[in-house]
């Protein structure tokens, strides 16, 4: 029987949407050589990548944000100098018009990360067949700019929507799920965390009536 009671409330909280699943988006990383870090070519490149990647996945309501690269030099073995782009971007489920694939739904984090993982798979794909086509040409002349084969970095990140927050130590039987911000803590952002606030009464607040400096994170 008490093992019954203290069960109780964690399928309580399930059933009153208390818990969800995070957001996902991805971290990307890449590098392409390139026969010099000088010149606006690397610009013009960079702007067609993007271009490709967005179009990979128009119809998943993903894109590419915030991306960025740098030029370096590199000593390469029986190579000598060479040099390379250092390419990075994050991969969101957030496009513009991304609540069009929601079908009304209010919170439709299953439909969201389903696109964001589709996304990710085709971007790995494209660069796995980038990888092809180096190996393909290896005996013929290969050009300036073309990937560098196993340079592809992935890494999941998580969000939570505003009123959520992650806390490993208060909810270890769900220590990735997104849960519902307790009364005295708010969270106003995508964060993954809550934050304290005495003035706070409610479950799921999203602002802090008054601003502290003792308000920190949990």
């Amino acid at each position: 029987v008490m093992r019954t009671w203290v069960l109780l409330p964690a399928v309580l909280w399930c059933l009153t949407g208390a818990y969800r699943e995070p957001d996902y988006s991805y971290q990307m990383a890449v590098r392409f050589t390139t026969k010099s870090c000088i010149g606006r070519y690397n610009d013009v490149f960079f702007r067609v990548l993007k271009k490709i990647l967005d179009n990979l996945m128009s119809d998943l309501s993903c894109h590419v944000i915030e991306p960025s690269y740098k030029c370096h030099s590199v000593e390469i073995p029986e190579h000598g100098l060479i040099y390379e782009l250092f390419i990075a971007f994050q991969v969101n489920p957030f496009a513009p018009g991304w609540k069009g694939a929601c079908n009304g739904s209010v919170d439709c984090e299953d439909t969201t990360n389903h696109n964001i993982l589709q996304a990710r798979d085709r971007i790995e794909e494209f660069f796995r067949s980038q990888a092809y086509i180096f190996y393909h040409n290896f005996n013929k002349t290969l050009p300036a700019m073309h990937f560098v084969d196993h340079s592809l970095q992935v890494v999941r990140l998580d969000s939570c929507r505003p009123g959520f927050g992650k806390n490993e130590g208060l909810h270890s039987n769900c220590a990735s799920c997104c849960v519902v911000c307790s009364p005295a803590t708010f969270s106003p952002d995508v964060n993954v965390t809550c934050q304290t606030c005495v003035s706070v009464l409610t479950y799921g607040a999203k602002s802090c009536p008054q601003t502290s400096n003792k308000n920190q994170q949990y």
